[in-house]
């Protein structure tokens, strides 16, 4: 795997942990966007444009395994671009381990779980994605 692109974005003074979105390519066919920390409004845009970019001609893994925190504005950047990707015929599925119960609770909160792939592991992710 080589990082395609790294688009990293540091905490403002005060936050817990710096919050990044990165991109790579894993294949031609499959792209991970990567979410670290804590997201919300201040880091739509930045996801949006990674999603973009990840999905021209492959299917996309959005791994939270390691983000803390996603607001509302983050849920719609996610539901956005899988219903842009659909159309499109390509698949986006996140990875979220069980022991992210603040993302877990939101994703099922919000009921993504009724129309998106989720994954416990970003490679369990990966080997649906590449065997499909």
């Amino acid at each position: 795997m080589e990082a395609d692109e790294d688009m990293r974005r540091t905490a403002p003074a005060g936050d817990p942990a710096p919050r990044t979105v990165s991109l790579e390519r894993h294949s031609p066919a499959v792209a991970i966007v990567t979410l670290r920390g804590e997201h919300d409004v201040a880091t739509r845009a930045e996801i949006n444009a990674a999603l973009a970019r990840a999905g021209g001609e492959a299917d996309v893994l959005v791994d939270l395994s390691d983000c803390t925190f996603i607001d509302s504005s983050v849920i719609g950047a996610l539901v956005a671009a899988f219903q842009a990707f659909a159309e499109r015929g390509r698949r986006l599925e996140l990875a979220i381990p069980p022991e992210a119960a603040a993302i877990q609770r939101v994703v099922h909160v919000a009921g993504l779980r009724t129309f998106l792939t989720i994954h416990e592991t970003r490679s369990a992710g990966l080997a649906h994605i590449s065997a499909s």
